[in-house]
């Protein structure tokens, strides 16, 4: 998604895994999902640094929620996800006319 809207618009790509940042920052994605032509051709800022978070102006919050034998979801890394988010609000850009 990040890579999608980097096409057209600037992005900030977080994850908690330093591994797969250092990958990105390559043009290295291990999902097979996106080459590393895709990649190079956005404007992506991959970090795993939640400060950077507060410079975007919405956020999407894309983690997995994995389901149990018993088909239940599993909603920690959602929960976990947004915990962080809601650690490192928006700053508002307001203009004066």
């Amino acid at each position: 998604m990040a890579v999608e809207f980097g096409k057209y618009q600037h992005v900030i790509g977080f994850d908690i895994s330093t591994t797969r940042i250092e990958d990105l920052q390559k043009g290295i994605e291990k999902t097979n999902e996106v080459d590393a032509m895709d990649l190079a051709a956005t404007d992506v800022l991959y970090t795993n640094d939640a400060a950077d978070i507060r410079k975007a102006d919405f956020h999407i919050i894309a983690v997995p929620t994995p389901v149990n034998e018993s088909k239940q979801p599993d909603f920690l890394p959602l929960i976990s996800a947004t915990k962080t988010v809601g650690q490192h609000p928006i700053l508002l850009k307001i203009q004066i006319m």
